[in-house]
């Protein structure tokens, strides 16, 4: 079954409304298949090379940051007994415990977004986009600040080639690197800015004040629009059952 950039969006919110509602042993769980997504569906596969050095990147960067979060909620939240004892400081298993529900419930989180953003090409989030009641306008600022993100290390890698090429050491050590950060500010905001002028001129040419539709969005199958629906479902239904739960205790 073919796996539409609807239902991805769906799942992806049922995924990050569970990092909040429900458990966080279930969210272990899902933490879990959520790597299990690219390996049962093409489409939550990485789109580029460039795509999947960013996911090993982050994963472990995040599970630096876990493992730095459980070891200072351990240290700082002196609750229960101590588990063992780090370099003279003890770690109780309060503070460990509440540690790892906190990094559970952000993981979740940061990877069912980053499956999500990882594996659809702006694109195809655009043509989507379109389909919703959303100015276009809005939808466009969006995809420009996406777009500019994703841009935006390829732009400063090219100035500090640029500036290197001139002679100047802005690599040779960690603080000529943040010195040398701010002497690129003027050259690419510059290249923003003349970059932004041609985007806008060339919208106009193709009459998006007009009304003019830019993308068209592929038609969804039945099953695609079931699922979504159920998983959008779920979703709502996660949050009023903790919103009744929260009220209720």
């Amino acid at each position: 079954m073919t796996i539409d950039t609807r239902t991805k969006g769906t799942l992806t919110l049922l995924l990050c409304v569970s990092a909040f509602t429900l458990p966080w042993t279930v969210g272990a769980l899902l933490l879990l298949s959520t790597f299990l997504l690219p390996l049962l569906s093409s489409a939550f596969r990485p789109i580029s090379d460039r795509s999947r050095r960013a996911f090993r990147r982050f994963s472990l960067y995040a599970a630096v940051l876990a493992g730095v979060l459980i070891l200072l909620n351990s240290i700082l939240l002196r609750e229960g007994t101590a588990l063992f004892t780090f370099l003279g400081i003890p770690l109780f298993d309060g503070g460990f415990l509440f540690g790892v529900k906190t990094a559970t419930r952000l993981l979740l989180l940061s990877f069912s977004l980053l499956h999500f953003f990882l594996s659809t090409p702006i694109r195809i989030i655009a043509s989507e986009l379109q389909q919703t009641r959303i100015p276009p306008q809005i939808i466009l600022s969006l995809l420009l600040a996406l777009h500019f993100i994703d841009r935006l290390p390829a732009r400063i890698e090219r100035i500090f080639a640029a500036q290197e090429a001139r002679g100047a050491p802005i690599r040779s050590s960690f603080f000529r690197r943040v010195k040398s950060f701010f002497t690129i500010l003027t050259p690419l905001i510059l290249t923003s800015i003349s970059e932004s002028i041609d985007r806008g001129i060339a919208l106009e040419l193709r009459g998006f004040h007009s009304g003019v539709r830019l993308l068209d969005a592929p038609p969804s199958t039945r099953s695609s629009v079931i699922l979504s629906r159920a998983f959008l479902t779920l979703s709502l239904l996660l949050i009023l059952w903790r919103i009744i739960r929260w009220v209720l205790l």
